[in-house]
């Protein structure tokens, strides 16, 4: 057995950043394009942007995870490109109230007998007719709409609107607020996650 001194003792993986740079739409950007998508797509964008969820987690609602008696989100499981499981950390089963969206989801509502059914789904020119997967949401909607407004960049999805509502609940209520909203484990992770509006309009 090696006795001696771990030659990785003093060993640096050397500083970690993100991939991509780390942007955020302006308030009249964000409604461009919320305009610029079909309607089944905007649902989905405005359900994130407004409860903070990560796309897996939009996708991941059945109509027994929306309790309209007390205004909430249950969030309890995603689905991610053809797999659904439960959330992605104990911290991340919560409920969320959805507030304004209220009357959306009370119009996309098809009764009691739909309790497993899932809530979103987009229809594309496919022989499915309909997907769930976000790679193609984003590729087929988000992405078109964001290039035709010149808003796109390297990087850019689903995740710019859970990063808005991070940034705004961080704003308005503090930022252990927003990791309880956003299901995050730790703190440092919405601190590191929210982004100034440096437009000031």
């Amino acid at each position: 057995v090696y006795a001696g001194k771990n030659p990785a003792t003093r060993a640096s993986a050397g500083r970690k950043g993100a991939v991509y740079e780390k942007r955020k739409l302006t308030i009249e950007q964000t409604v461009a394009l919320l305009k610029a998508v079909p309607k089944d797509v905007r649902i989905i964008c405005m359900v994130a942007l407004f409860c903070g969820l990560r796309i897996s987690e939009v996708l991941g609602l059945c109509w027994r995870h929306i309790d309209f008696g007390r205004g909430m989100l249950l969030i309890r499981q995603r689905y991610y490109r053809g797999d659904l499981d439960r959330t992605k950390s104990d911290k991340s089963d919560r409920d969320i109230p959805f507030g304004h969206l209220s009357g959306v989801l009370r119009q996309l509502y098809p009764g009691t007998q739909a309790q497993e059914r899932y809530c979103f789904e987009v229809k594309v020119k496919s022989e499915a007719g309909v997907t769930r997967d976000d790679r193609s949401l984003r590729r087929n909607f988000l992405r078109p709409a964001a290039e035709k407004l010149a808003i796109h960049y390297p990087g850019f999805g689903f995740h710019a609107f859970r990063r808005e509502a991070v940034t705004q609940i961080s704003g308005k209520a503090g930022a252990i607020q927003a990791c309880r909203v956003a299901g995050h484990s730790h703190l440092d992770v919405t601190l590191l996650y929210g982004l100034d509006d440096y437009i000031k309009q």
